[in-house]
């Protein structure tokens, strides 16, 4: 039993060093030369396109502002409606 997992040990170690070895050689090194200047970075002008146009810009707008409501103190775009009883609801 002991042999057995010494030998799982070891191969754990094994498989574990040869992933190591194979991780550090799976990306070349770069070379870099001192003599070598660096590429400039090639600038682009870009021409920015105007919004597009809805048609919903060129309308007025809908909803038309009730003075009389705003002075009794509604809010813009709420009404509330009462009704005499449930049947008439």
């Amino acid at each position: 039993m002991r042999l057995r997992h010494l030998l799982l040990i070891l191969g754990f170690a094994v498989v574990a060093l040869l992933g190591y070895w194979l991780a550090g050689t799976a990306a070349p090194r770069r070379v870099v030369r001192a003599s070598d200047p660096k590429p400039q970075p090639v600038l682009r002008q870009m021409i920015d396109e105007p919004a597009p146009k809805f048609r919903k810009e060129d309308r007025r707008p809908v909803s038309h502002r009730d003075d009389e409501a705003v002075k009794s103190g509604a809010l813009l775009g709420q009404r509330v409606l009462v009704f005499k009883n449930q049947a008439a609801l």
